[in-house]
């Protein structure tokens, strides 16, 4: 039997949605219009450390606010589409432009 380590060991590239991944799925909506989202301190700080390790983190989300833009580029996140109607065709436009195999995601 083999452990994650070895079972994950191909993997370079994680791909997440925004709102119910890095959030608790609540948005809260101020006084302006803007749409809050709170994050996990503690998913923050993994998806940190998965980049200085050498993962590519691509997030791909329906919504879109400038709370989640600025909190992905504190993040250090490049690969970040928001906003997105059609997930599945971003996250296979993806694939192909990275020469991803789903084996490695």
């Amino acid at each position: 039997m083999t452990n994650y380590k070895e079972d994950l060991s191909g993997i370079t590239t994680l791909i997440f949605d925004y709102d119910g991944v890095m959030t608790n799925g609540m948005v809260i909506i101020s006084t302006t219009g803007d749409h809050l989202r709170a994050g996990h301190v503690k998913d923050g700080y993994a998806l940190q450390l998965a980049v200085k390790c050498g993962y590519r983190i691509v997030i791909i989300s329906g919504g879109f606010s400038e709370s989640m833009r600025h909190r992905c580029n504190a993040l250090n996140l490049k690969d970040v589409f928001l906003g997105v109607a059609d997930k599945v065709a971003v996250f296979e436009e993806y694939m192909a432009l990275h020469n991803l195999k789903r084996e490695e995601v």
